[in-house]
């Protein structure tokens, strides 16, 4: 069998081989580049996936302990807050003491026989003024009532003039002063 390819087949087929071979050599160039892309990218995307999962943790780490100093804090001011209502409450029976001294000597003008009509006034001011300190200091002592959930209030009518008289007759003596 004689060969029937020709010096012109021969550069031809060579042509085409090399024209084969530089498209293989370009698809394998590429297919290494992907690769080279690839292997990149995943090591930036480890990287990224590290620096942020730190980034998460620090942020964890640092709510927990805002979480704590704020438990700190709120166990502070409860201390604080007891401390308070305690020393509020003694405060309270240690004005009431005086207070009752003051409304006793009211008392005991008003019970005059015949009084001047300055004293009899003074002795129903004295007296008005104590029970409005006492309103006082039982307000007080309902702050420590409120704090603690047992307050209850009471509804009442209130007459209005004689409670502004009341006011009235209490500053008086200081307006006139």
């Amino acid at each position: 069998v004689e060969s029937t390819i020709g010096p012109a087949d021969n550069h031809s087929i060579g042509l085409t081989l090399s024209k084969m071979f530089v498209i293989v050599l370009l698809i394998s160039g590429v297919i290494v580049w992907l690769f080279v892309l690839t292997q990149d990218s995943r090591n930036f995307a480890e990287e990224e996936a590290r620096r942020h999962t730190q980034l998460l943790l620090a942020e964890i780490e640092a709510h927990q302990e805002t979480d704590r100093q704020l438990q700190q804090a709120k166990e502070v001011a409860e201390k604080a807050n007891l401390a308070k209502s305690k020393y509020v409450v003694g405060l309270s029976h240690e004005l009431r003491t005086p207070l009752n001294a003051i409304l006793g000597y009211a008392q005991l003008l008003d019970r005059e026989k015949e009084p001047t009509p300055l004293v009899a006034n003074a002795a129903r001011t004295i007296k008005r003024s104590g029970e409005h300190l006492a309103g006082m200091i039982e307000g007080l002592l309902d702050i420590s009532k409120i704090e603690a959930g047992r307050l209850e209030i009471d509804r009442n009518k209130v007459a209005l003039r004689p409670l502004l008289d009341q006011i009235v007759d209490m500053f008086t003596l200081q307006a006139q002063a």
